[in-house]
């Protein structure tokens, strides 16, 4: 008579048990019950390979792992292709098993239902449920080679795109629309009438072209189940309204600054999981995430809003637990400049104090972190808020639109000097004249400075000094000078291609990159590819020093930018150039270290 149909409590017995994935690789580290006939419980940690567990009673032996833990294990493992066939079945009909080395090992494949004493506070799909590769049963003095079936959560792709300051992709395709005198949808009548209405300062999101952020976010694929696209306006902006131009847009803070505007994404993804009816628990959740100007400092605070994980605000949001599967793949930045302002530092923008806005990146935060940085910008207004040497940075050329985007205009009308004014007494002959004498000087140097951003000398405006009368008694003299040049808005172009390229080389799923470039712009971006391809540590100006000076040259005059000038906004010189010690236009570049209270 067989010794299993009456369980005997001699405990005596042992069972040989032995782990699999389905590549054939050991499982261990798990914590396994055990219970035998007769009620007797070990609790046994495995170790790889083969695990002997002593001292149980004949008969029937239940076996179980704890639901999540089990889970976790598993989903780590690699997936066997599908038109594979198991090498744990050969695995099995190896060498003999047992306490003498006697017994046949007995082959079972196993779902994670057949393992666990109680199932997860979720349910997972049907294909591991408890019997669904068959009835599992264990028993006493058997050796068992156990194949755990793969279960791999699927990978939804998720791309969050971060607008600059004052850039809207909706406004803008309503502005083009309004500007053009041909035809105008019916349903934009209103738009472009409330638009008429609108201040010059009040509009500029309507005035602006769509930046690199838009053009990448419309190349980012979306195929339900597969990946989802989020578009997040720029700081200040909001679809059919005036833009906020203060707190928001000047200082980065407020109902629609960096932190709301990160709020506000998370805001958008659990609206996203609700339509798509996405469960959390089932999924891999991967990010993309891009950032322009302010947005790039949005971008990098949501990064870490994820990287937080229990702490951060996506995990509360999307109700997260420690086995959720989330993840960043690319963070693609184009010239990061936070400028937040606050009480604290009496609503300064120069400084690196940001105002609780989380910019540091740690090492381990993606797969890949890239930065590309604008060589000519020098606005007072615009310090770079640098990633490296963490990750990868460089500079392209070109000023902060230029690669960002959001140019639309061909007219580039700056003012290049700071106004130099002075009155004086209507008979006061030789102060006029030393005035002259100072503001012809700083015309000329000025001229000397911007030289090489134009086609020629008409460039620069003419009759620069001007006399105003002030009393019958006093006149104010004031001296400027105008560059007016006309520039393709295109280098713009050439940083959204060389980022679509480097996020294609990371599995970003972007469509297939169309763009054709002309002239000296194809010249230029062959330049930028050819150096990309040759070495993948790029680095600063590692890019541009390689570029023929009569190319770089050419691309200034027609193509760069002048974005600092001297043109007073509400009374204040807003987007001055930076003068470093030796009096020369320069950009601050605040470094990448941690923030006071930084969670990493």
């Amino acid at each position: 008579m067989s010794d299993r149909c009456v369980p005997c409590e001699k405990e005596n017995h042992w069972i040989e048990l032995d782990f699999r994935d389905e590549n054939n690789k050991s499982y261990k580290g798990i914590e396994i019950t055990i219970e035998d006939a007769v009620g007797g419980v070990q609790t046994v940690r495995l170790k790889a390979g083969i695990n002997v567990i002593e001292n149980i009673a004949s008969g029937l032996v239940k076996i179980s792992m704890e639901a999540q833990a089990l889970i976790d294990l598993v989903e780590n493992r690699a997936m066997r292709n599908k038109s594979e066939v198991s090498s744990v079945i050969d695995s099995s009909r190896g060498e003999l098993g047992g306490r003498e080395k006697d017994t046949v090992k007995e082959y079972k494949h196993v779902t994670l239902g057949d393992l666990w004493g109680k199932g997860p506070e979720y349910q997972l799909p049907k294909e591991h449920d408890k019997g669904y590769l068959g009835n599992v049963s264990f028993f006493h003095n058997e050796s068992y080679v156990i194949e755990i079936q793969d279960f791999t959560k699927q990978e939804i792709r998720f791309g969050v795109f971060f607008d600059g300051t004052g850039n809207n992709s909706f406004n803008a395709d309503f502005g083009a629309q309004c500007a053009d005198q041909g035809f105008v949808p019916d349903e934009n009548e209103d738009i472009c009438a409330d638009l008429n209405e609108y201040s010059k300062k009040a509009r500029g999101s309507y005035d602006n072209s769509i930046t690199n952020i838009g053009r990448l976010f419309n190349e980012y694929k979306f195929e339900s189940g597969k990946s989802y696209r989020i578009y997040m306006e720029g700081v200040g902006t909001n679809a059919q309204e005036e833009d906020d131009r203060f707190p928001d847009m000047g200082l980065g803070i407020g109902d629609l600054g960096v932190i709301a505007i990160s709020n506000l994404a998370s805001d958008k993804l659990v609206k996203l999981f609700i339509e798509k009816d996405l469960d959390s628990n089932l999924i891999h959740i991967v990010f993309d995430l891009f950032g322009f100007s302010r947005g790039a400092a949005t971008a990098r605070h949501f990064a870490n809003e994820i990287h937080k994980k229990n702490n951060g605000l996506i995990h509360e949001k999307l109700q997260l637990n420690e086995s959720s599967k989330v993840s960043i793949n690319f963070i693609g930045l184009f010239d990061t400049v936070a400028a937040i302002g606050c009480m604290r530092d009496l609503l300064d923008t120069t400084d690196e104090y940001n105002h609780g806005v989380n910019l540091y990146l740690p090492k381990n935060i993606a797969n890949k972190v890239i930065q590309i940085t604008a060589h000519h910008e020098c606005r007072d207004n615009f310090a770079l808020n640098s990633v490296a040497p963490e990750h990868q940075e460089f500079a392209l050329l070109g000023v902060h639109s230029d690669i960002g985007g959001g140019y639309r205009d061909l007219n580039d009308d700056v003012l290049i000097m700071k106004p130099y004014i002075q009155t004086y007494s209507r008979n006061d002959q030789f102060s006029v004249a030393h005035f002259r004498q100072i503001a012809e000087q700083r015309i000329d140097d000025a001229k000397k400075e911007f030289l090489s951003y134009v086609l020629s000398s008409n460039n620069f405006s003419e009759n620069n000094i001007t006399k105003i009368v002030m009393t019958s008694n006093h006149y104010k003299y004031k001296a400027i000078l105008s560059m007016k040049r006309e520039i393709s808005p295109n280098l713009q172009l050439l940083a959204f291609k060389f980022m679509h390229k480097i996020g294609l080389e990371y599995n970003v799923p972007f469509s297939v990159d169309t763009l054709v470039l002309d002239g000296n712009l194809q010249k230029l971006y062959y330049y930028y590819e050819s150096i990309s391809n040759q070495s993948t540590e790029l680095s600063g100006l590692s890019v541009i020093n390689n570029i023929p000076t009569s190319l770089s040259s050419s691309i200034l005059k027609q193509y760069v930018h002048c974005s600092d000038h001297w043109a007073l906004d509400t009374g204040l010189y807003t987007m001055k150039p930076r003068i470093n010690n030796n009096g020369e236009r320069e950009r601050k570049v605040w470094p990448h270290k941690k923030q006071e209270g930084y969670p990493f």
